[in-house]
């Protein structure tokens, strides 16, 4: 399949008449757009580009939209996000994998093809975190998981941890995806 955008970027600048051909999902060539061919997808009036990185989310607060909007942040903090990520579970209907799956497929259809997600819902283990490293697989944006730890008293349990749990959670993460 071949995409033809009015514009593409390139390394070296904004092109026209520029054709990018598509195989196993990923980009395999770009060239002058040249005869038409059969697979070919026209984009008029549609430009082209490298998707950007969301650099810092949390991506089940995506549940929380909308949630004390007239509130400071301390008072946004102590009123919704502490109490109402209390409720949420791993994968029912006020799930961190619903909330994952909606950031992520949101992102994506505004350009952002990769997220760092700050996640501390633990639940003294790693299912919420592969709950969340799922949603990003089924929804096809890449992931980093920045797997934050609490050892803060003032937070709630679900999210605390010692260092030493977190250090070896995190490691057992990185066995089984790398």
């Amino acid at each position: 399949m071949r995409l033809l955008p009015e514009l593409v970027l390139t390394a070296e600048g904004w092109k026209r008449g520029q054709a990018v051909a598509i195989a196993d999902g990923r980009i395999a060539a770009l060239s002058a757009t040249g005869a038409p061919q059969a697979e070919d997808v026209a984009l008029p009036g549609r430009a082209l580009l490298p998707g950007t990185v969301n650099a810092h989310c949390h991506t089940f607060q995506s549940l929380l939209r909308g949630l004390g909007d007239d509130l400071d942040f301390m008072g946004w903090r102590d009123r919704v996000l502490y109490p109402f990520s209390e409720r949420l579970d791993t994968r029912g209907i006020a799930g961190i994998y619903l909330g994952a799956a909606f950031a992520f497929a949101e992102m994506l259809l505004h350009g952002a093809t990769t997220c760092v997600d700050f996640f501390y819902l633990h639940d003294s283990g790693n299912e919420n975190a592969e709950a969340v490293i799922e949603a990003a697989g089924r929804v096809g944006i890449r992931l980093v998981l920045a797997r934050t730890m609490y050892d803060w008293d003032g937070a709630p349990k679900r999210y605390r941890e010692t260092v030493a749990d977190a250090a070896r959670r995190t490691r057992e993460l990185m066995a089984r995806h790398r």
